[in-house]
């Protein structure tokens, strides 16, 4: 959970247009229930009603576009009832509301995906319950208490699952909209009469030069609204930053983000991350110090800079942008570090996703008996799966990273910079430690010799006879009728104390015959497998059950020799904002780093272990 928002909320909920008996389709959507709704990355959130502005009018556009061409029409929002719905008409005749109108028609259920710029909002604590919208709400969550709506956007998928779109779409033939009038009316005296008001209603009082001109230029309601369009990005408020003006056409957090990384001396990060546009906007900002960010902060969000140093770090870090930019680039750091760090065990790993934390099991590749040939009648034989299944699960792991108020004075975000790659790094290390004392742990007899993938004694040591002896097995593998199962092994894993060896054995272009001169000398083994060394298997002081002898065989990750599983298939850590008030006791912003994943031994016949002893 976090003490922050984003910059725009976007809430799915149901959508319906409709069009079976009127030249203007219509649109109507419930927008928001009026109860908490889980948005990504912030946690679950409740919006009041009482305190959310609505306009007149709304722009409904396709996918959050702002661009003209994607422009679809417009709606009137309504707050009754505890929930906020809205219903309008869609007036543009462009290939966006063309494709809205064609997939409609055959049947394709759309979401509405809502726009809402919250402006003030709290926490409700865990054991908290307030009444909003008329509903009875429980925490945690963070209640906006103001807010204002944005815009209203068609599209294909929303973020919220759960709800369903019912979508009427008779157009009887329509091609092409009109979009100048509602009404089957000729007469010109009530036609102009109907374009007026739509203009004035357009305007809705806040556009008085567009309007005059609109009604005496005989514009559109299209063209009105895109004029209105066009003059609310021209009239965006500029921002000084010492020497310069900048447009504020970025989001702040996304510029206080980037300048954060720069100052770290992440800026190909952040252009990364950003892009190009935005870093370039951060470099403007000019925010050479911590202090410098916190002032930018409070000047993008046109908001008082106080004069005394602690309350205006207080001020800025009470920002939506601020403290969200820091956990973005936090974010960003953690994971570069991450996908940095060394994984040894993707070489030979599944990956595979997991829904939630109970026990899944899965089919071991070489389970499946072979296709059997159809007879005349085409009646296909049913296959059974007997022992042929394993099991794997994952749990979470995290961890804590703060930022205390006495670095931002000090000017000090390195602690900040190295606690985030740090974590990201021990976020990597985590799962390779998993992974390994799962391989080591061998549970159930995995490697075993009536398994045919274990070799013990002197004939295990890591040589050519060994190493040409575990290919073979592997490939040999077979199941329980003597069906050969075509497995191939890939790669051969050691610990360090053998990696002299074993590029002895895969890279060498000749092996010495040490008894006779007589026979070939070409190394056959030349390239048979990739090379992984890997320190974990002979860390006998981190895995009681490690050595400096043992190495292994694995084919493809395909075959799942091993399992590794991550929560709804994400292989990056989650990292959350905590303000300074998260906790009485310690005047520190926090984040939360918090990994969910597993792993588990999967088909034995794709793995081949060798003691070395």
């Amino acid at each position: 959970m976090t003490d922050t928002l984003p910059d725009s909320l976007l809430l799915t909920a149901p959508v319906e247009i409709q069009a079976a008996a009127q030249r203007t389709p219509s649109i109507d959507a419930v927008v928001y229930t009026g109860k908490t709704m889980l948005v990504s990355g912030f946690g679950n959130v409740a919006i009041d009603l009482r305190g959310l502005d609505t306009p007149l009018s709304v722009p409904v556009v396709a996918d959050h576009a702002t661009d003209l061409a994607n422009i679809l029409g417009h709606a009137t929002p309504d707050k009754s009832g505890g929930r906020l719905t809205a219903r309008g008409e869609i007036l543009a005749d462009n290939e966006a509301t063309r494709q809205v109108l064609a997939l409609a028609r055959k049947g394709f259920k759309f979401q509405a995906s809502v726009g809402v710029s919250p402006a003030e909002f709290r926490r409700v604590g865990q054991n908290e319950t307030v009444t909003v919208n008329g509903n009875k709400l429980a925490g945690p969550f963070t209640l906006v208490t103001k807010g204002s709506l944005k815009e209203i956007s068609v599209v294909a998928l929303g973020a919220d699952g759960a709800t369903t779109v019912n979508i009427a779409a008779a157009f009887q033939g329509i091609e092409k909209m009109e979009t100048t009038t509602t009404t089957e009316t000729t007469d010109p005296v009530a036609l102009e009469r109907q374009r007026t008001s739509e203009i004035i209603d357009i305007c809705a009082g806040k556009h008085p030069e567009i309007q005059a001109k609109a009604i005496k230029g005989d514009w559109t309601p299209d063209r009105v609204r895109a004029e209105c369009l066009a003059e609310i990005r021209a009239t965006r408020p500029t921002i000084d930053i010492g020497g310069g003006k900048l447009t504020a056409i970025a989001k702040p957090r996304q510029l206080l983000a980037a300048a954060a990384l720069m100052h770290l001396g992440h800026e190909s990060l952040a252009e990364k991350s950003y892009g190009e546009h935005v870093a370039q906007q951060a470099r403007d900002l000019r925010c050479t110090s911590v202090i410098a960010m916190c002032e930018r902060a409070l000047t993008l969000e046109s908001r008082d800079i106080p004069n005394d140093r602690n309350e205006m770090i207080r001020a800025a870090l009470s920002t939506l942008s601020l403290p969200t930019a820091l956990g973005d680039s936090a974010n960003k750091i953690l994971l570069q570090a991450y996908t940095e760090s060394p994984a040894t065990w993707k070489a030979f790993a599944n990956i595979k996703s997991a829904n939630d934390f109970k026990d899944h099991t899965a089919i071991r590749p070489s389970a499946m008996d072979a296709l059997e040939e159809v007879g005349k009648g085409g009646e296909l034989k049913h296959t059974t799966i007997t022992e042929g299944t394993y099991t794997y699960s994952i749990d979470t792991f995290g961890r804590m990273i703060s930022l205390d108020r006495r670095d931002i004075i000090n000017d000090d975000l390195g602690v900040f910079n190295e606690n985030g790659a740090a974590f990201g790094r021990s976020a990597a290390r985590s799962v390779s430690d998993l992974v390994y004392s799962t391989l080591m742990a061998n549970a159930g007899s995995f490697f075993h010799t009536s398994n045919a993938n274990l070799a013990t004694g002197g004939g295990s040591v890591l040589d050519a006879t060994s190493l040409a002896t575990a290919i073979a097995a592997v490939i040999a593998q077979r199941d329980g009728d003597g069906n050969d199962l075509d497995i191939v092994p890939k790669t051969l894993v050691v610990p360090p104390e053998l990696t002299q060896t074993a590029r002895g054995l895969l890279e060498s272009a000749n092996i010495q015959l040490l008894a006779t001169d007589e026979g070939p000398t070409g190394n056959t083994l030349k390239g048979a497998l990739s090379l992984v060394t890997e320190p974990r298997l002979s860390n006998t002081t981190r895995f009681t059950t490690a050595s400096t002898t043992a190495w292994f065989v694995f084919a493809s990750p395909n075959d799942a020799p091993l399992i590794v599983a991550f929560l709804n298939g994400s292989q990056s850590p989650v990292i959350e904002f905590f303000g300074f008030d998260a906790q009485v006791s310690t005047l520190a912003a926090s984040w939360r780093v918090y990994f969910d994943y597993g792993a588990a031994l999967g088909d034995y016949r794709a793995a081949y272990k060798s003691a070395g002893t």
